[in-house]
């Protein structure tokens, strides 16, 4: 049974609906079954990049090698399409990542293309200079427990978008604590510490990366893969995420 046809037969079953105005699955108006194209509209999204640290936004002059004019790290700049409390995409996120729903990736990458096409100038990012698209990788531990990487279907499916090559650049370590009961900077710096490494089959010196997560809190995460990937030759790192907590 193909999973076109499972689909099918779910949605006649089980019909769904917008998760907030409740209008049925449409082809051309709610083609995923999750949010309409009328509300996946109000989500509010930003239009300038941060400073991974400070949160700073980075003026267009400065976005592709220089980033923040006060902290220099490993990440030239942060893209985030919108504000983890947008009250059309924190449920979303919350549903995507903790109970399973796969197909979200489709919604969640296409929210992250636009942002990226508005923002095209400011990033200058161009196929020919060896920009690629990668993910933050999850221990293999916890893939298995989720049954998918919910960082890896948004970065895959907004590469197809772009028309960027994507890659799988990094692996990942179990680690004690999960990231997200941690609140502060510190301590999630601390625990995120030599979890990454390079994943052997890949060769990624002189690349251009942008590297893709769902969500950043203090930027811990992304600072270290960074790290591991100019360790390896990585020329330019610019970090994509769905939404940024404040």
């Amino acid at each position: 049974m193909s999973r076109e046809f499972l689909n099918s037969l779910l949605d006649f079953f089980f019909p769904v609906s917008c998760f907030f105005c409740h209008q049925p699955k449409n082809k051309n108006t709610n083609p995923a079954g999750v949010i309409c194209v009328d509300c996946e509209a109000k989500i509010d999204l930003n239009a300038w990049i941060f400073c991974p640290i400070c949160n700073k936004k980075i003026t267009t002059e400065r976005t592709k090698t220089d980033g923040c004019e006060k902290h220099r790290t490993v990440i030239c700049g942060l893209g985030a399409a919108a504000n983890y409390n947008d009250p059309y995409l924190k449920p979303l996120i919350l549903r995507y990542k903790y109970d399973f729903h796969e197909k979200f990736g489709d919604i969640f990458s296409d929210i992250l293309f636009r942002y990226f096409e508005n923002l095209k100038n400011q990033l200058g990012i161009e196929k020919n200079e060896n920009w690629v698209v990668t993910f933050i990788p999850l221990s293999a531990k916890k893939e298995r427990w989720r049954g998918f990487n919910q960082s890896k279907i948004i970065a895959k499916k907004f590469a197809q978008k772009t028309g960027l090559n994507f890659i799988t650049t990094l692996r990942r370590k179990n680690t004690q604590i999960s990231q997200a009961h941690l609140k502060s900077k510190e301590k999630r710096l601390q625990n995120i510490k030599e979890s990454f490494q390079i994943d052997p089959d890949i060769t990624v010196k002189n690349l251009n990366v942008i590297l893709i997560d769902d969500v950043c809190a203090t930027g811990a995460t992304l600072l270290e893969a960074g790290k591991i990937l100019k360790k390896n030759g990585v020329k330019n790192i610019f970090g994509l995420v769905l939404a940024r907590k404040n």
